[in-house]
């Protein structure tokens, strides 16, 4: 039982972080909505513009406040459409969706195109800027900086090959790696190449005699993962989170590879010692040199591709434009909200005016006579509604047979139980803080890489 905890608990704090990484990964994006593109100019531009650009461009069934109406499928005539649209009943709803078509700040309007119609919505946006001086943008699609990612990954092909304990480093990398590739960041990407430098330093101190004594008089490696773990900071609270699990993640990967070496070696009467103690290993060796030469190379690079993405993005997305996004924080009206209008607009005609004055957003159930001329007479039924699943369900069977292209639909395609905010439009766009972290870090192991250089053969108090 005793040896059962000795990896029981490592593992598990092991399998806790994998999948705390696979649950709460971050996509790098700048899509402000599944399925549509975000079209953004300035809100004195004439309307008729850019519908005639639209038009010249094929870009059909677009979303623009111009072109909502009511959204129900019934008659303009009849008395629940009428209704929806007079003062007697005054919809918070009608008005709250106004706000999905201008920023938070009210500079620009909005226009929700699908995503069929990207290279053409790009083509339209820059014909725009090059013959006007409108400011507009389009919010770009998923990217995944894979040749960031492949950067990191040969770094640590190349330290699995020049380390000493070549099995463990690999295996305390996993987790590492793992982290970056579900939070594809610069920051992260530079962090991580830090943390794996200091593993790969750190481990040619493994299992000799004071060896964590020395690694906690080495200044340089304490400036190496300090120095990662700052770089997690650019990105927020849950990178910063997902990094300490996987830094215990590591520890536990270490302190299973102990265990288990140690078992191992109880079946042998000799037992392996290394001969130096850790005082006597100097840190500063080729393999060392060449580790910080290639982690300086990687910093470069992810340094570069922050610079290119920042200075690529729209200049507006610098300026943290808030859009009305699936991302932001809860602000905006939703699909439960049109499913509470939809139902006080269906209901409201028929409730008695001697009713209590908060009936109508009554949601259990409401009946009343509906009359149908029939061959003979004029025929009378009960008509009985409820708000349940039927009703969700009519909902959105509703939307879809809408005969514009209603902002509901867009909603729709969302899913289902989201909420709404604004959302910077470079929300998940390298930051001025972003290439601020991996400059410094980047100077950082310039300067340790110099240090090296001048004492390669002296002591490794660096």
């Amino acid at each position: 039982m005793k040896n059962l905890k000795h990896y029981l608990i490592p593992s598990f704090l092991i399998l806790l972080s994998v999948v705390l990484l696979l649950v709460l990964k971050k996509t790098p994006s700048k899509k402000m909505w599944d399925d549509y593109s975000v079209f953004y100019i300035e809100e004195t531009t004439d309307e008729n513009y850019i519908e005639n650009l639209f038009k010249n461009y094929n870009i059909k069934d677009f979303i623009s406040l111009k072109n909502q109406k009511v959204p129900l499928t019934v008659s303009e005539n009849t008395p629940e459409y009428s209704l929806s649209l007079s003062s007697l009943e005054h919809s918070d709803y009608l008005d709250a969706r106004i706000k999905y078509f201008f920023d938070k700040s009210g500079k620009f309007k909005i226009y929700y195109v699908e995503n069929k119609y990207f290279k053409e919505l790009n083509d339209m946006c820059s014909f725009i800027k090059d013959t006007s001086d409108f400011s507009c943008g389009v919010d770009s699609k998923e990217s995944f900086p894979v040749f960031a990612f492949l950067i990191l990954f040969a770094f640590f092909v190349f330290l699995v090959f020049k380390s000493e304990k070549k099995l463990l480093f690999a295996f305390a990398s996993l987790i590492p790696l793992l982290y970056a590739f579900m939070l594809p960041f610069y920051s992260c990407f530079t962090g991580i190449s830090l943390f794996l430098l200091g593993i790969f330093i750190s481990l040619k101190l493994w299992n000799r005699k004071g060896g964590f004594k020395r690694l906690l008089k080495v200044r340089s490696l304490h400036v190496v993962f300090i120095l990662s773990f700052f770089c997690q900071i650019a990105q927020g609270a849950l990178c910063v989170f997902l990094y300490i699990m996987t830094v215990i993640s590591v520890i536990s990967v270490f302190y299973l590879y102990r265990f288990f070496e140690e078992k191992y070696f109880l079946h042998f009467s000799f037992k392996p010692v290394q001969i130096r103690s850790a005082k006597t290993v100097s840190l500063l060796t080729k393999k060392s040199y060449l580790g910080v030469v290639f982690n300086t190379i990687a910093i470069f690079l992810f340094f570069v591709a922050s610079i290119f993405s920042f200075f690529l993005s729209p200049s507006l997305s610098r300026e943290n434009l808030l859009l009305p996004s699936k991302k932001g924080s809860p602000s905006l009206v939703n699909l439960d909200d049109f499913f509470s209008w939809r139902w006080e607009a269906l209901t409201f005609p028929y409730i008695s005016l001697n009713s209590p004055s908060n009936s109508k957003y009554d949601k259990k159930s409401v009946s009343f006579y509906v009359y149908s001329d029939e061959p003979d007479a004029i025929k009378e039924s009960l008509k009985v509604m409820s708000f349940d699943e039927k009703f969700i369900e009519d909902s959105l069977n509703s939307i879809e047979n809408l005969s514009y292209p209603a902002l509901e639909k867009m909603f729709l395609s969302q899913g289902m139980k989201k909420s709404y905010g604004y959302s910077s439009s470079g929300s998940q766009n390298v930051s001025v803080f972003t290439i601020m972290v991996v400059a410094v870090s980047l100077f950082v192991s310039a300067a340790f890489l110099l240090i090296l250089k001048l004492n390669r053969n002296k002591n490794d108090r660096v």
